[in-house]
């Protein structure tokens, strides 16, 4: 393990505050390029140098498998640890699900079904019970009843809850579809998380076991947890509150599959002895990509801003060409890109479209 000196050196003075935090509940926001995931895994090592927590007792977690993948090979260069309980929130449910799947009458070799595998059983389910794919796409219906499952609601709960012919429909569809993955021994991605917080409610043995065991909490991108998500970080962070968490309101994309940036308000409620923390010192961008950026984001007044800065002072203008079709916009910027290639090479330059099609014009 390195030495709590070295571990340090390289921190700017508000990522060391952030790090060397004591005890009890805290948020960081950090903004993009701030090092967050730098800040993130050297709080792990420092809390393992200072023989404040073993590898077993800290829990990581974020939300996609490169991510996790990262933070855990961090942590190993800075401490020589892997972490049991580090990695996304939905490997670290199926972790606990196949320990304590008896709980729930759950087969412990139960499958995990992915996005393809739902599709497929949910265009058996239309076919076997003669449901109109035209009028309610099967797609559609599978993310309804993902956005269901986010939101802790059972079958029965939807169609209680269901207040005209599409959420009667939903509710229908969503019984017939659990149905069919308890026949065939399977949970969706949704469910890890759904059957989770189910296992930590109805048996307080349990959760009493993980809450004795896991002394400390840090989650990344927290602005992307989904209702579920801010249960099981409750029930995680509880009795101890080390709960620890980097996130920022300004960065919140996921709300088309559950995210809800507001839970960062939320947790301050819940854990009002909360400390928080800035990174507000870019190390990607120049100052008039955060200039800006930050005049747009500061048009939304209903979370912090946080102000961005740089060492890179460059001040060449970010240039705004407005054109009549999507034709022209492509034409336009194939020639920006041809006039400057004379002095840069191609691989510095990057084209990014709001949606797929507007792509082929780009492409021709």
């Amino acid at each position: 393990m390195v030495d709590v000196t070295d571990l340090l050196t390289d921190l700017n003075s508000d990522q060391l505050k952030a790090v060397t935090h004591q005890a009890g509940p805290a948020m960081v926001l950090a903004g993009a390029g701030s090092g967050k995931t730098k800040v993130l895994t050297t709080r792990v090592a420092w809390l393992l140098a200072n023989r404040m927590a073993l590898p077993e007792e800290i829990l990581l977690a974020t939300f996609t498998n490169k991510a996790a993948q990262e933070m855990n090979r961090r942590v190993y260069d800075l401490t020589g640890f892997s972490l049991p309980f580090a990695g996304t929130f939905h490997s670290l449910c199926a972790k606990i699900l196949r320990k304590e799947a008896h709980h729930l009458h759950l087969p412990v070799g139960f499958s995990i079904y992915d996005a393809a595998d739902q599709t497929s059983l949910i265009n058996q389910i239309y076919k076997a019970n003669q449901l109109d794919a035209k009028r309610y796409k099967p797609v559609m219906i599978k993310a309804k009843i993902s956005e269901a499952k986010n939101e802790l609601l059972t079958p029965e709960r939807s169609a209680a809850l269901a207040a005209d012919d599409f959420q009667e429909f939903v509710a229908r569809a969503y019984k017939l579809y659990q149905h069919a993955l308890e026949q065939q021994s399977a949970l969706d991605f949704d469910d890890l998380l759904l059957l989770t917080v189910r296992l930590f409610k109805q048996h307080p043995d349990v959760l009493a076991r993980y809450q004795e065991q896991i002394t400390h909490v840090l989650i990344d991108e927290y602005q992307d947890t989904n209702k579920a998500q801010y249960q099981l970080t409750k029930y995680f962070a509880l009795p101890q509150e080390n709960i620890y968490v980097v996130g920022d309101f300004a960065q919140s994309i996921y709300a088309w599959r559950g995210a809800d940036y507001r839970n960062l308000n939320k947790l301050k409620k819940d854990f009002p002895t909360m400390a928080e923390y800035r990174l507000e010192q870019n190390y990607r961008s120049t100052q008039t990509i955060l200039d800006a950026a930050t005049q747009i984001i500061a048009q939304n007044t209903s979370h912090p801003i946080l102000n961005l800065w740089t060492e890179n002072k460059q001040r060449e203008p970010i240039t705004l060409i407005e054109t009549e079709t999507g034709e022209l916009e492509a034409q336009t910027i194939a020639r920006c890109i041809a006039d400057a290639h004379a002095s840069r090479d191609y691989s510095q330059f990057a084209i990014l479209y709001r949606t797929n099609a507007q792509s082929r014009a780009f492409e021709e």
